[in-house]
């Protein structure tokens, strides 16, 4: 089995490169930008870009100067010429074989040129990373990947994780790297992605050192089989291994079963009983502080049963709606502002979809697990209490206990209770549509007695 944290390494990098490209290319830009967008898009060698470009398409090829910063979004993206400040790219395969100040890259297949120079740090997620001889990289090399061919140079430390890494090239100062295990290679890295263009070298799972890499400090590793060193490989500092413990799995003792089976049945008394004080105090005080509005409405559920139903779906529905909209305006705002060089009003907008989304879940979270079960609880007892004679059987709070009694029992029974708790909610959604209706067109709808 492979190593499981090298392998999430990987799927961590692609995802953080994934989420900052795209959070930067929303980000406002001090400058107007240039955006372009086409089947193939080229930047001839003798063109040169003032401000920030912006540019998708199927083939991206750059082979001018970009002044600004670069923002691509493609199927292959060639960088042949020079990107003053950073690159921040998504596509199928990225070639670099130019010059960046630094790199965000998220692909299938990310090839770092002879003639490539990367002045900053690049951050990496592919699924297969490779760096020719003569490429430099300044500063730092961060990724997360399948597998890593590095054959040129990084200034100062490389931080990797990976299922196979081979090292030919020199590191400046410290490797730290946590890799697969070799005894067990697996699956093809690309079985499961699109046939690249480019063709991808064969990496051996696990670590190689080769006998021409060099390496100015440290070298600690993470994996399951040693190493493979070539005598020949210059380690300026120590080398240490660390082997990922498995924790081993064990049948529990006769006397551990029965103590976990009592454990979970006093969780699920207690876990039900909480419920039900929480509810009855939350309940008392609702007939206590709105006793109008929780009675009217019950009311609504009683005379329109089948009119709540159909309306809480529609409420459900409406509020799945209203959520997808906030974020579709606010992610449309956020752009246009953007682009528009009006920073803080794309972070108004961002932040106030996201404070509008908090408060319509809180909203509904609160009413589907609080109101719902009152009202309803409140309806039933009312309902038992119809058949009663007694002016006991007018007070509201008792009707609720009884009614919170009831319910809760309920509640106990499996399936059972998942069941009725959706019915209760959709009446009591629906309820409050009902209820909202006749505010804007009031009726002489009776309402329950409270005492």
């Amino acid at each position: 089995m492979k190593n499981k944290r090298a392998l999430s390494l990987g799927l961590i990098g692609l995802l953080v490169v994934g989420m900052t490209v795209l959070l930067l290319g929303l980000a406002p830009t001090a400058n107007a930008a240039d955006i372009r967008s086409g089947e193939r898009i080229v930047i001839p060698a003798d063109q040169v870009v003032d401000d920030d470009l912006f540019v998708s398409g199927n083939e991206i090829i750059i082979d001018g100067t970009i002044k600004g910063d670069l923002y691509a979004l493609g199927n292959t993206v060639t960088i042949n010429g020079t990107v003053e400040n950073d690159v921040m790219a998504l596509a199928q395969t990225v070639l670099l074989n130019g010059k960046a100040d630094a790199l965000r890259v998220g692909a299938q297949n990310i090839v770092i040129g002879e003639n490539a120079n990367v002045a900053g740090t690049a951050l990496l997620g592919a699924m297969n990373i490779e760096t020719k001889p003569g490429s430099v990289i300044g500063r730092n090399l961060i990724f997360g990947a399948m597998q890593g061919l590095l054959a040129g140079d990084v200034g100062r430390d490389l931080l990797a994780g990976a299922n196979a890494i081979e090292l030919r090239g020199s590191i400046g100062r410290n490797m730290r790297v946590g890799v697969g295990d070799s005894t067990d290679a697996g699956m093809p890295s690309t079985f499961f992605m699109p046939t690249s263009n480019f063709p991808m070298p064969v990496v051996p799972a696990g670590l190689t050192i080769a006998a021409s890499a060099k390496i100015g400090g440290d070298l600690n590793y993470e994996a399951v089989s040693q190493a493979n060193i070539d005598p020949g490989a210059q380690i300026s500092g120590a080398v240490s291994q660390v082997v990922p413990t498995r924790a081993e799995r064990r049948q529990p003792t006769a006397a551990e079963i029965a103590q976990q089976q009592q454990e979970q049945t006093l969780n699920f008394w207690l876990d039900h009983l909480r419920r039900l004080i929480i509810l009855l105090v939350f309940g008392l005080l609702a007939l206590w502080i709105v006793p109008k509005w929780i009675q009217a409405l019950a009311e609504k559920i009683h005379t329109k049963p089948l009119g709540s139903f159909g309306r809480g779906f529609l409420m459900i529905l409406g509020f799945i709606v209203l959520v997808t909209a906030i974020v579709f305006v606010g992610i449309m705002l956020a752009l246009l502002f953007g682009l528009l060089t009006f920073g803080d009003l794309a972070g108004l907008s961002v932040v106030t979809g996201v404070v509008a989304i908090g408060v319509l879940s809180f909203a509904y979270m609160v009413f589907t697990s609080y109101i719902a079960p009152i009202v309803v609880s409140l309806l039933i007892g009312r309902l038992i209490f119809d058949r009663m004679q007694g002016s006991w059987t007018q007070n509201r709070f008792l009707a609720f206990i009884v009614g919170l009694i009831l319910l809760s029992l309920v509640a106990l029974i499996p399936i059972l209770n998942v069941i009725v708790g959706i019915l209760v909610a959709l009446f009591a959604l629906g309820a409050l549509m009902l209820w909202f209706a006749s505010i804007r067109n009031p009726s002489t709808a009776p309402v329950l007695a409270s005492a």
